[in-house]
Protein backbone atom coordinates (compact mmCIF):
# COMPACT_ATOMS: atom_id res chain seq x y z
CA UNK A 1 0.00 0.00 0.00
CA UNK A 2 3.05 2.10 0.26
CA UNK A 3 3.59 2.63 -3.82
CA UNK A 4 3.94 5.79 -5.18
CA UNK A 5 1.85 4.39 -8.27
CA UNK A 6 -1.40 5.59 -8.42
CA UNK A 7 -4.04 2.91 -6.53
CA UNK A 8 -6.05 3.10 -9.46
CA UNK A 9 -2.83 1.15 -11.97
CA UNK A 10 -2.31 -1.92 -9.65
CA UNK A 11 -3.92 -4.61 -7.22
CA UNK A 12 -2.54 -6.62 -4.61
CA UNK A 13 -3.15 -10.56 -4.73
CA UNK A 14 -2.28 -11.94 -1.30
CA UNK A 15 -1.38 -16.15 -1.99
CA UNK A 16 -1.74 -17.47 1.62
CA UNK A 17 0.10 -21.47 1.73
CA UNK A 18 -2.28 -22.28 4.82
CA UNK A 19 0.21 -20.33 7.01
CA UNK A 20 -0.58 -21.04 11.19
CA UNK A 21 0.26 -17.48 11.82
CA UNK A 22 -2.56 -14.21 11.60
CA UNK A 23 -1.52 -13.66 8.13
CA UNK A 24 -5.07 -14.23 6.53
CA UNK A 25 -6.64 -12.04 9.45
CA UNK A 26 -4.45 -8.95 8.75
CA UNK A 27 -4.80 -9.80 4.76
CA UNK A 28 -8.67 -9.42 5.51
CA UNK A 29 -8.70 -6.53 8.00
CA UNK A 30 -6.93 -4.82 4.81
CA UNK A 31 -9.58 -5.63 2.25
CA UNK A 32 -12.16 -4.63 4.31
CA UNK A 33 -10.52 -0.66 4.26
CA UNK A 34 -9.42 -1.23 0.46
CA UNK A 35 -12.50 -3.96 -0.84
CA UNK A 36 -11.45 -3.16 -4.68
CA UNK A 37 -8.20 -3.27 -4.38
CA UNK A 38 -6.74 -6.63 -2.52
CA UNK A 39 -7.41 -10.39 -2.90
CA UNK A 40 -6.81 -12.92 -0.72
CA UNK A 41 -6.59 -16.71 -2.31
CA UNK A 42 -5.68 -19.98 -0.42
CA UNK A 43 -2.72 -21.84 -1.86
CA UNK A 44 -3.94 -25.70 -1.09
CA UNK A 45 -0.84 -27.41 -2.32
CA UNK A 46 1.22 -24.57 0.20
CA UNK A 47 4.52 -24.15 -1.90
CA UNK A 48 5.22 -20.72 -3.47
CA UNK A 49 5.33 -21.87 -6.89
CA UNK A 50 2.30 -23.04 -7.15
CA UNK A 51 0.81 -20.10 -5.40
CA UNK A 52 2.20 -18.01 -7.68
CA UNK A 53 0.58 -19.88 -10.71
CA UNK A 54 -2.52 -19.88 -9.04
CA UNK A 55 -2.63 -16.22 -8.91
CA UNK A 56 -1.44 -16.10 -12.67
CA UNK A 57 -4.07 -18.63 -13.47
CA UNK A 58 -7.26 -16.71 -12.08
CA UNK A 59 -5.98 -12.79 -12.18
CA UNK A 60 -6.88 -11.71 -16.19
CA UNK A 61 -7.64 -8.00 -15.30
CA UNK A 62 -3.71 -7.32 -16.45
CA UNK A 63 -1.18 -8.72 -18.67
CA UNK A 64 1.92 -7.64 -16.17
CA UNK A 65 2.26 -9.59 -12.86
CA UNK A 66 4.56 -8.46 -10.22
CA UNK A 67 5.60 -10.62 -7.07
CA UNK A 68 7.67 -10.16 -3.62
CA UNK A 69 7.58 -12.81 -1.13
CA UNK A 70 6.73 -12.85 2.65
CA UNK A 71 9.69 -11.88 4.03
CA UNK A 72 10.27 -8.75 2.15
CA UNK A 73 9.94 -5.26 1.89
CA UNK A 74 9.46 -3.37 -1.37
CA UNK A 75 10.81 0.26 -1.50
CA UNK A 76 7.96 2.41 -2.02
CA UNK A 77 9.54 3.50 -5.40
CA UNK A 78 9.60 0.10 -6.61
CA UNK A 79 6.65 -1.13 -8.42
CA UNK A 80 6.97 2.18 -10.49
CA UNK A 81 10.33 1.71 -11.38
CA UNK A 82 9.71 -1.67 -12.63
CA UNK A 83 6.63 -0.45 -14.68
CA UNK A 84 8.73 2.55 -16.25
CA UNK A 85 11.68 0.41 -17.33
CA UNK A 86 9.51 -2.28 -18.70
CA UNK A 87 7.20 0.51 -20.82
CA UNK A 88 11.16 2.74 -21.33
CA UNK A 89 12.75 -0.72 -22.85
CA UNK A 90 10.28 -1.64 -26.10
CA UNK A 91 11.45 -4.96 -26.59
CA UNK A 92 8.97 -6.83 -28.05
CA UNK A 93 10.72 -9.73 -26.55
CA UNK A 94 10.98 -8.87 -22.79
CA UNK A 95 10.05 -11.87 -20.83
CA UNK A 96 9.88 -9.56 -17.64
CA UNK A 97 12.37 -7.02 -15.46
CA UNK A 98 13.63 -7.42 -11.85
CA UNK A 99 15.07 -5.72 -9.02
CA UNK A 100 18.03 -5.65 -6.47
CA UNK A 101 17.77 -6.37 -3.15
CA UNK A 102 19.48 -5.31 0.08
CA UNK A 103 19.59 -5.69 3.76
CA UNK A 104 16.50 -3.84 5.58
CA UNK A 105 17.96 -1.41 8.14
CA UNK A 106 16.84 -3.26 11.34
CA UNK A 107 18.96 -6.33 9.80
CA UNK A 108 20.77 -8.32 12.09
CA UNK A 109 24.47 -8.78 11.54
CA UNK A 110 24.24 -12.53 10.67
CA UNK A 111 22.19 -11.13 7.65
CA UNK A 112 24.55 -8.32 6.76
CA UNK A 113 26.88 -10.71 6.73
CA UNK A 114 25.36 -13.37 4.39
CA UNK A 115 24.90 -10.37 2.30
CA UNK A 116 28.38 -9.53 1.84
CA UNK A 117 28.99 -13.72 1.29
CA UNK A 118 26.41 -13.72 -1.07
CA UNK A 119 28.03 -10.43 -3.33
CA UNK A 120 31.20 -11.65 -2.87
CA UNK A 121 32.91 -13.11 -6.13
CA UNK A 122 34.07 -16.30 -4.18
CA UNK A 123 30.63 -16.46 -2.70
CA UNK A 124 28.06 -15.17 -5.16
CA UNK A 125 29.65 -16.31 -8.53
CA UNK A 126 28.00 -13.60 -10.30
CA UNK A 127 25.02 -14.22 -8.90
CA UNK A 128 21.42 -11.78 -9.06
CA UNK A 129 23.04 -10.52 -5.10
CA UNK A 130 25.22 -8.66 -6.85
CA UNK A 131 23.65 -5.52 -7.25
CA UNK A 132 23.38 -4.13 -10.22
CA UNK A 133 24.45 -0.70 -11.14
CA UNK A 134 23.33 -0.41 -14.73
CA UNK A 135 19.62 -1.49 -16.42
CA UNK A 136 20.88 -4.67 -18.73
CA UNK A 137 20.00 -8.50 -19.87
CA UNK A 138 20.57 -11.28 -17.31
CA UNK A 139 20.22 -14.77 -16.99
CA UNK A 140 17.60 -14.64 -13.85
CA UNK A 141 16.32 -12.22 -11.27
CA UNK A 142 14.02 -11.92 -8.45
CA UNK A 143 11.41 -9.78 -7.48
CA UNK A 144 10.40 -9.55 -11.07
CA UNK A 145 7.60 -7.94 -13.34
CA UNK A 146 6.37 -10.41 -15.81
CA UNK A 147 4.96 -10.62 -19.33
CA UNK A 148 1.88 -12.81 -18.81
CA UNK A 149 1.87 -13.86 -22.31
CA UNK A 150 5.64 -14.76 -22.04
CA UNK A 151 4.56 -16.83 -18.77
CA UNK A 152 2.03 -18.91 -20.45
CA UNK A 153 4.15 -19.61 -23.29
CA UNK A 154 7.30 -20.50 -20.85
CA UNK A 155 4.87 -22.78 -19.10
CA UNK A 156 4.19 -20.61 -15.82
CA UNK A 157 6.55 -22.29 -13.09
CA UNK A 158 7.51 -25.42 -12.26
CA UNK A 159 5.24 -26.54 -9.48
CA UNK A 160 7.96 -29.49 -8.35
CA UNK A 161 10.25 -27.02 -7.40
CA UNK A 162 10.43 -26.72 -4.12
CA UNK A 163 13.38 -24.05 -4.53
CA UNK A 164 15.03 -22.57 -7.56
CA UNK A 165 11.64 -21.83 -8.93
CA UNK A 166 12.67 -18.36 -10.24
CA UNK A 167 15.99 -19.57 -11.45
CA UNK A 168 13.93 -22.42 -13.87
CA UNK A 169 10.86 -20.12 -14.76
CA UNK A 170 13.75 -17.10 -15.81
CA UNK A 171 15.74 -20.49 -18.18
CA UNK A 172 12.27 -21.24 -19.66
CA UNK A 173 11.97 -17.51 -20.48
CA UNK A 174 15.00 -17.34 -22.23
CA UNK A 175 14.83 -20.49 -23.60
CA UNK A 176 11.72 -19.02 -25.68
CA UNK A 177 13.52 -16.54 -26.96
CA UNK A 178 12.57 -13.77 -23.95
CA UNK A 179 14.86 -11.30 -22.22
CA UNK A 180 15.27 -10.52 -18.85
CA UNK A 181 16.72 -7.33 -17.43
CA UNK A 182 17.51 -6.16 -14.13
CA UNK A 183 16.60 -2.64 -12.86
CA UNK A 184 18.57 -1.44 -10.23
CA UNK A 185 15.57 1.61 -9.69
CA UNK A 186 13.60 -1.21 -8.26
CA UNK A 187 14.75 -2.16 -4.60
CA UNK A 188 13.53 -4.76 -2.10
CA UNK A 189 14.62 -4.69 1.33
CA UNK A 190 15.35 -8.72 1.79
CA UNK A 191 15.69 -10.72 5.31
CA UNK A 192 18.35 -13.18 5.31
CA UNK A 193 18.27 -16.45 7.55
CA UNK A 194 18.87 -15.43 11.08
CA UNK A 195 20.68 -18.52 12.29
CA UNK A 196 23.92 -21.12 11.06
CA UNK A 197 21.35 -23.67 11.48
CA UNK A 198 18.77 -22.13 8.90
CA UNK A 199 21.27 -21.03 6.89
CA UNK A 200 23.17 -24.12 6.26
CA UNK A 201 19.75 -25.36 5.47
CA UNK A 202 18.60 -22.87 2.84
CA UNK A 203 22.14 -23.50 1.33
CA UNK A 204 21.45 -27.38 1.26
CA UNK A 205 18.06 -26.99 -0.25
CA UNK A 206 19.78 -24.35 -2.90
CA UNK A 207 22.07 -27.35 -3.97
CA UNK A 208 19.87 -29.98 -4.41
CA UNK A 209 17.70 -27.41 -6.35
CA UNK A 210 20.08 -26.62 -8.53
CA UNK A 211 20.96 -30.13 -9.20
CA UNK A 212 17.25 -30.97 -10.36
CA UNK A 213 17.27 -27.80 -12.70
CA UNK A 214 20.81 -29.53 -13.76
CA UNK A 215 19.09 -32.64 -14.86
CA UNK A 216 16.01 -31.16 -15.73
CA UNK A 217 17.52 -28.32 -18.18
CA UNK A 218 20.87 -29.47 -18.34
CA UNK A 219 22.28 -26.25 -19.98
CA UNK A 220 20.36 -23.93 -16.90
CA UNK A 221 23.09 -24.66 -14.88
CA UNK A 222 27.28 -23.66 -15.37
CA UNK A 223 30.05 -25.35 -13.84
CA UNK A 224 30.25 -22.85 -11.09
CA UNK A 225 26.89 -24.58 -9.51
CA UNK A 226 29.08 -27.08 -9.84
CA UNK A 227 32.73 -26.38 -7.77
CA UNK A 228 31.61 -26.59 -4.51
CA UNK A 229 30.58 -30.39 -5.26
CA UNK A 230 33.60 -30.91 -7.11
CA UNK A 231 35.64 -29.38 -4.28
CA UNK A 232 34.53 -31.79 -1.45
CA UNK A 233 35.09 -34.84 -4.19
CA UNK A 234 38.17 -33.70 -4.84
CA UNK A 235 39.09 -33.38 -1.38
CA UNK A 236 37.28 -36.64 -0.28
CA UNK A 237 39.77 -38.23 -2.29
CA UNK A 238 42.45 -36.20 -1.77
CA UNK A 239 41.93 -36.87 1.96
CA UNK A 240 41.78 -40.82 1.23
CA UNK A 241 45.10 -40.82 -0.87
CA UNK A 242 47.07 -39.22 1.65
CA UNK A 243 46.95 -42.35 4.07
CA UNK A 244 48.06 -44.50 1.22
CA UNK A 245 50.70 -42.53 -0.26
CA UNK A 246 51.63 -40.05 1.93
CA UNK A 247 49.91 -36.66 0.12
CA UNK A 248 48.80 -35.24 3.27
CA UNK A 249 50.57 -32.28 2.63
CA UNK A 250 47.95 -31.90 -0.97
CA UNK A 251 45.14 -31.92 1.73
CA UNK A 252 46.70 -29.09 4.02
CA UNK A 253 47.39 -27.14 0.80
CA UNK A 254 43.97 -26.93 -0.10
CA UNK A 255 42.93 -26.27 2.87
CA UNK A 256 44.68 -23.70 3.85
CA UNK A 257 44.11 -22.07 0.28
CA UNK A 258 41.04 -21.76 0.68
CA UNK A 259 40.73 -20.06 4.06
CA UNK A 260 43.43 -17.17 2.84
CA UNK A 261 40.86 -16.64 -0.04
CA UNK A 262 38.08 -16.84 2.76
CA UNK A 263 39.98 -14.54 5.01
CA UNK A 264 40.79 -12.18 2.29
CA UNK A 265 37.54 -11.60 1.21
CA UNK A 266 36.15 -11.26 4.26
CA UNK A 267 38.91 -8.38 5.19
CA UNK A 268 38.02 -6.83 1.96
CA UNK A 269 34.11 -6.75 2.81
CA UNK A 270 35.31 -5.81 6.53
CA UNK A 271 37.07 -2.85 5.01
CA UNK A 272 34.67 -1.67 2.83
CA UNK A 273 31.96 -1.71 5.17
CA UNK A 274 33.67 -0.32 8.37
CA UNK A 275 32.36 -3.47 10.29
CA UNK A 276 34.88 -5.47 12.16
CA UNK A 277 33.29 -8.07 13.39
CA UNK A 278 32.11 -9.49 10.19
CA UNK A 279 35.65 -10.93 10.87
CA UNK A 280 34.57 -13.07 13.04
CA UNK A 281 30.98 -14.13 11.13
CA UNK A 282 31.63 -14.15 7.59
CA UNK A 283 34.70 -17.18 7.65
CA UNK A 284 31.72 -19.40 9.05
CA UNK A 285 29.20 -18.22 6.63
CA UNK A 286 31.36 -19.17 3.37
CA UNK A 287 32.37 -22.46 4.65
CA UNK A 288 29.08 -23.65 5.70
CA UNK A 289 27.55 -21.88 2.44
CA UNK A 290 30.43 -24.27 0.18
CA UNK A 291 29.67 -26.97 2.20
CA UNK A 292 25.84 -27.10 2.51
CA UNK A 293 25.18 -26.38 -0.66
CA UNK A 294 28.13 -28.76 -1.90
CA UNK A 295 26.44 -31.91 -0.38
CA UNK A 296 22.76 -30.69 -1.45
CA UNK A 297 24.06 -31.21 -5.15
CA UNK A 298 25.39 -33.96 -4.29
CA UNK A 299 21.77 -35.60 -3.17
CA UNK A 300 20.20 -33.19 -5.82
CA UNK A 301 21.86 -35.08 -8.53
CA UNK A 302 20.54 -38.71 -6.94
CA UNK A 303 17.39 -37.64 -6.10
CA UNK A 304 14.30 -38.12 -8.42
CA UNK A 305 12.35 -34.96 -7.50
CA UNK A 306 11.33 -33.04 -4.86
Amino acid sequence: MSQDLPKNLYQIVVVDGKSTDKTANIVKKYIKIYPNMIKLYENSKEWQAAGRNLAIKTENESNLFAYIDGHCIADSEWLRSLYNSYRELKDPYIGGIGSIHRSPKDELLFGKAIEQVFCSFIGGFGSSYKPARTRKKVNTVPFALYNKEALEKAGLYDEDMRYGEDFSLNFKLRNKGYNIYVEPKAVVYYYKRNSLFSFSKQMYNYGIAKAIIKKKYPSAVGITSCIPSISIIILMFSFALSFYLGMSIVVISIIVLYLIAVYCSTLMSAFAEKQWLFIRTMPKIYIIEHFAFGIGFLFGLAKKGW
